[in-house]
């Protein structure tokens, strides 16, 4: 993951993420997302870390967890800004 003044990285819990394949089915729902410039997958720790435009929604990460089956948490973002998607 770079550091970019356009970017910022955020640490957004994933609930139901129980195995290698589930870590696999989050990673490209969260690819798939306008915006996302890199995803990491921490399965044990039940966690994405993310690059991400700072002008995106984060609303949009919450959306696509969702829609892969999952129950996202509450982000944290590098710079403390907090934002809860939909939890």
């Amino acid at each position: 993951m770079s550091d970019d003044d356009n970017t910022t990285r955020i640490q957004l819990p994933i609930e139901g993420m129980t195995c290698g394949g589930c870590a696999r089915n989050a990673e490209r729902a969260l690819r798939a997302v306008p915006g996302v410039r890199a995803v990491e997958i921490d399965q044990p720790g039940k966690q994405a870390l993310l690059e991400v435009d700072r002008a995106m929604p984060l609303g949009r990460l919450g959306e696509a967890i969702r829609r892969a089956g999952y129950q996202p948490g509450a982000t944290r973002e590098e710079f403390g800004r907090a934002a809860l998607l939909g939890v």
